[in-house]
């Protein structure tokens, strides 16, 4: 089974993944990745509440880029979360 691998970038913070995931195959990747911003982007909220944008790049094991996500969104003090 081929190997992914997760890279998230939270503002100007990249967190490599350096282990991967062994997974059946890119559509299963994608899954996983979409999941992982939308829980990624809740624990943020929940932490400061204020404005982020979230990246998450799904390469190969040769450091190919074959997914990309992005996220921004702002949840000022007013309580109106705002998503792009």
């Amino acid at each position: 089974m081929p190997r992914y691998y997760f890279q998230v970038q939270v503002g100007g913070t990249l967190i490599p993944d350096e282990d991967g995931l062994e997974l059946a195959n890119l559509d299963r990747a994608r899954t996983l990745a979409l999941r992982n911003l939308a829980e990624t982007a809740g624990d943020l909220l929940a932490e400061d509440g204020e404005k982020c944008l979230l990246e998450m790049r799904v390469t190969d094991a040769d450091a190919h880029l074959l997914l990309q996500y992005r996220l921004t969104f702002e949840a000022p003090h007013d309580g109106q979360i705002r998503v792009s």
